[in-house]
């Protein structure tokens, strides 16, 4: 039985969607699969149990058919935390509950993808459960992601000279275009002069990086009061409408796939809105748009979410939100897929792991 632990420099690298398309790869391929994600980071409650959102979400979507109360047996809670540092939770505890959750789960599997958590030095390292100790813990073979910053060879480095021969290669991920081709022909072969092996160079992906309304009226705690059938929609852009009406129209008539979050009292901006390729209006304020703005979004079928939150506030949490959601939307699973096969080298991967 093989073990591969995917790890990111940085939380949000792309662990989550890689780990899904490779999952599916390695399906078709004929493995009998497995999935485990240690160290859970987003507490779901699944009938009498709580585990992890993510590792239920690829259970369930690779269709693999795994015990979920086995799937994420530590999770990563401020509540947990206190309980070990007061020494009411001992540590070697969270380490063998591991290792015994990890034992039934890796049972006739040919291969176990184990799901890291944030950072791979950081996230859960004051518990002993750093994603290095856990990998080394479950003797795996390691496949590290990170997005790209400037300071990309020194987060590859300071992680890789770590990992000896347990890493079997990197993936760096969200590259910006104009960034591609020095990524692929400086940093990718010095990294290789390094003895680290580059196994995908992805470049940012607006749909990746989308958010769905539905997404977006659940994080905003706001209210969808038309499009309610247009949850599953992306949005790829999102525009404040602060200016006038003419300044406005220079910007919605040049963006699709867009959402304009604006003040609720603003009927002249959302009318403007409405008359350009418009995915959603969010209005802020807790203030209800005129009759005339709902009759036109609801003849268009575009969703407007009434939030109570201010124009500002709003903007401060879209910007958190975009890029740190996990891909659940079929079109960004889709997207996932295509980006994998694409810019990813699968066949090294196999290589690597001996499947």
């Amino acid at each position: 039985m093989k073990t591969l632990y995917i790890g990111s420099t940085e939380p949000y690298a792309g662990k989550g969607w890689v780990t899904l398309a490779l999952g599916l790869k390695l399906k078709e391929k004929g493995l009998k699969l497995g999935y485990f994600r240690p160290v859970g980071t987003i507490p779901i409650k699944v009938k009498d149990f709580t585990t992890d959102e993510d590792a239920v979400y690829l259970n369930r979507t690779l269709n693999l058919g795994l015990d979920e109360k086995l799937l994420s047996p530590v999770l990563l809670t401020g509540e947990l935390i206190t309980n070990a540092m007061s020494g009411k939770t001992p540590l070697q505890n969270l380490t063998q509950t591991i290792k015994d959750a990890f034992q039934k789960i890796s049972q006739n599997k040919d291969l176990v993808l184990v799901g890291g958590a944030g950072a791979f030095l950081i996230t859960g390292s004051a518990l002993g459960l750093s994603g290095l100790r856990v990998a080394q813990m479950l003797e795996a073979k390691i496949l590290l992601l990170t997005r790209y910053t400037p300071n990309i060879i020194d987060e590859i480095s300071t992680v890789a000279e770590r990992l000896n021969t347990s890493l079997i290669g990197l993936i760096i991920n969200a590259i910006p275009q104009e960034k591609l081709n020095y990524v692929r022909n400086m940093t990718v072969p010095y990294l290789s002069g390094k003895k680290i092996n580059v196994l995908g160079t992805v470049p940012y992906d607006r749909i990746l990086g989308s958010l769905t309304v539905g997404e977006v009226t659940e994080n905003l705690n706001s209210e969808i009061i038309t499009g309610e059938n247009k949850t599953s929609d992306l949005i790829e852009h999102f525009l404040v409408g602060a200016m006038t009406v003419e300044s406005a129209m220079k910007y919605f008539q040049m963006t699709t796939d867009k959402a304009v979050i604006t003040g609720g009292d603003r009927s002249d901006i959302q009318l403007a809105a409405l008359d350009t390729p418009t995915t959603c209006l969010i209005l802020t304020g807790n203030l209800k748009p005129s009759q005339e703005v709902l009759n036109k979004a609801k003849g268009k079928s575009v969703p407007i979410i009434l939030v109570k939150a201010d124009t500002l506030t709003t903007v401060e949490k879209v910007d958190q939100l975009v890029g740190k959601l996990p891909v659940r939307a079929e079109k960004k699973v889709s997207q996932a897929n295509k980006l994998f096969d694409q810019y990813v080298d699968f066949s090294r991967i196999c290589s690597a792991l001996g499947v």
